[in-house]
């Protein structure tokens, strides 16, 4: 199996599931969701995430590489 590697950056309550900013290693075909879930990130954490500063959907497929940054979303009145 081919292993690709993701620069990953979490921030605001997301950045205790992956602290530092760097590689994470993940299996070829990965989807934003699943490596989302390899790190422990709680799917019930609404969040806005971007590979390579572009807003892309979870189901988005990872290449070797890329750079996923996912946001805290949050809401303000």
């Amino acid at each position: 199996m081919r292993v690709l590697t993701v620069h990953v950056t979490l921030y605001g309550e997301l950045k205790r599931y992956h602290p530092q900013r760097g590689p994470v290693d993940a299996p070829d075909g990965v989807t934003v969701a699943a490596l989302l879930a390899l790190l422990g990130v709680d799917d019930r954490h609404p969040r806005i995430v971007a590979v390579n500063d572009e807003t892309v959907d979870e189901d988005h497929v990872l290449a070797d590489g890329d750079r996923l940054e996912a946001f805290h979303a949050v809401a303000g009145g």
